[in-house]
C-alpha cells in the first residue's frame, strides 16, 4: 500500500512539474528604439558572442589574409604539405565575453574584454598536434595575458581593461529595447546585444 502511495505521489508530483513548464508564458520579442539620453545606459551590461570556424579557415585568415589567388596559393600548400592531413576537421569554437559599466552622472565607461579560444575535433587528441598548434598561433612565445588550458586544449586571450569619457557617444547605433534590459550597438561588421545585469 505504501509502495502505491509512493509512485501515485511521484506521478502527481511530475504531471504538475510538466503543467507549470508548459503554463509559462512565451518570451516577449524585443521591440528596439533608439538610445534617447545616456541615462538610459547607466548600469553594467554583458555581451558574450561565440563563433565556430575550421582550424584551415583561421589559419587562412592569420597568414594568408588576401583575395582569391592567395586562397588558392594557400590552399595547394595546405593540401601539399600534409597540413590538411594532420588539421582537417579540427574546428575552433571562440567565445568574446564583454562587461562593461556606464556611469551616466560622470558620463563614463569601464569594461573589460575577454576571448576564449578551444579546439576539438580531428586529430587535436593526438600527440604533438596541440604542441605544434601552439607553435603555429604563437611561433614560441605567447602574447601577455594569455592563458593557456593543455587539458582542454583551448586558451583565453586579448584581456583587457578599458576606462573611457563618453562625452561623443554614437547614439544613432545604440537601441535599447522596451524593458530597457537590452542594448544592441550596431557595428561595421554586425551587431552585439548587451544584457543588463
Amino acid at each position: 500500500m505504501k509502495k502505491v502511495i509512493w509512485v501515485l505521489g511521484i506521478a502527481v508530483c511530475l504531471v504538475l512539474g510538466t503543467l507549470l513548464v508548459s503554463c509559462r508564458p512565451p518570451e516577449e520579442p524585443d521591440v528596439w528604439s533608439d538610445v534617447s539620453s545616456v541615462d538610459q545606459l547607466n548600469g553594467t551590461w554583458r555581451a558574450t558572442e561565440s563563433e565556430r570556424m575550421s582550424f584551415k579557415e583561421a589559419m587562412f585568415m592569420q597568414f594568408a589574409q588576401g583575395d582569391e589567388s592567395q586562397r588558392t596559393a594557400f590552399n595547394l600548400m595546405w593540401d601539399s604539405s600534409g597540413y590538411g592531413t594532420l588539421y582537417g576537421n579540427i574546428n575552433i569554437d571562440m567565445t568574446r565575453t564583454e562587461i562593461v559599466t556606464i556611469n551616466a552622472a560622470t558620463p563614463s565607461e569601464t569594461g573589460t574584454r575577454t576571448q576564449t579560444v578551444a579546439f576539438s575535433g580531428g586529430n587535436i587528441n593526438n600527440a604533438g598536434v596541440w604542441d605544434s598548434i601552439k607553435v603555429l598561433l604563437f611561433e614560441g612565445s605567447m602574447p601577455e595575458g594569455t592563458t593557456m588550458n593543455d587539458a582542454n586544449k583551448s586558451f583565453s586571450t586579448w584581456s583587457y581593461s578599458y576606462n573611457n569619457i563618453l562625452s561623443d557617444y554614437n547614439a544613432d547605433r545604440i537601441q535599447i529595447n522596451q524593458n530597457g534590459n537590452k542594448i544592441k550597438i550596431t557595428y561595421d561588421l554586425g551587431e552585439v546585444i548587451y544584457t543588463k545585469q
